[in-house]
Parts: C-alpha cells; structure tokens; sequence
C-alpha cells in the first residue's frame, strides 16, 4: 500500500485525537468504513505508529524546553525557602535538596551478589530473615540459659 495524500490527512487528524472516525472520515472525503480498513493495513499503521511516536516525542521536548524555562524561578523559590527558617516548608526543602543531591537514605538493606552464572543478584536481607523466622530456625537468646 503506498501511503497517499488522503491516509496523510487521516493520521493527521487522527493525532489530534479528539475526532471519530466518521468525522475523519468525512472530512478526508472517504466512507468510515475505509477508515477502519487502512486501520486493519500494517503500513497505514506503521506510518500511523511512526508519525504517533515522532509527535510523542516532540510533545515531551516542548515540554522539557518549557521545565528548564522555569528552572531558574525554581532554584530561586528553593533558596527563599531554605533560607526562610520560620517557613513550614524550610525542612522538608533543604531535606529535599540534599537528598536530591546525596541519595535518600533507607533502612532497607540490600547486598550485591553474583549468581552461579555471573549474573549479579540482589539479596533482601529482610526477606532472608522473615524466611529464617518462618522456617523456626531462630534461636531467642533470652531463652538460652
């Protein structure tokens, strides 16, 4: 299937997405039902995923741009915060930025091991004890005499 002008128009308007198909139809000048046949055709639908994928990406670069736009005015209401002792946000702020900046603390812990394959393995060490417990092979020490 070569794609024309017509199936053009149709992934067009069907990126807008708030059309039917019998409005897009209508407007490309073909019957609803052809629409729902280029729909059923793989190359109407990878030009369909391809254009849906390049306007996706667009969308999330335009919107990038405009975060780091306000980036600056961010960095400023952070530090007016920070600074702001008497301001009920002036620890959760600063807990922010340093965790941003070192990682958040956990009191989960976790080993890195390699499986018999080389394939590295996290080990739940919560997991292992709650498994320990289950299975009775936990000794209390207050009972031993």
């Amino acid at each position: 299937m070569i794609i024309s002008d017509k199936h053009i128009q149709s992934i067009n308007l069907m990126l807008i997405g708030n059309l039917t198909n019998a409005n897009i139809a209508k407007t490309v000048g073909v019957s609803e039902k052809t629409i729902y046949n280029w729909l059923d055709n793989k190359d109407f639908k990878a030009e369909l995923q391809k254009r849906t994928d390049e306007f996706n990406s667009q969308q999330t670069e335009e919107g990038r741009r405009q975060i780091l736009g306000l980036m600056p005015l961010a960095i400023s209401n952070l530090a007016e915060i920070m600074a702001d002792k008497s301001n009920p946000k002036f620890f959760e702020t600063n807990k922010y930025i340093i965790d941003r900046n070192l990682g958040n603390t956990t009191t989960k812990i976790e080993q890195a091991n390699t499986d018999s394959t080389g394939k590295n393995t996290n080990v739940d060490i919560d997991q292992l004890v709650n498994e320990i417990k289950e299975d009775n092979n936990v000794i209390d020490i207050s009972q031993v005499k």
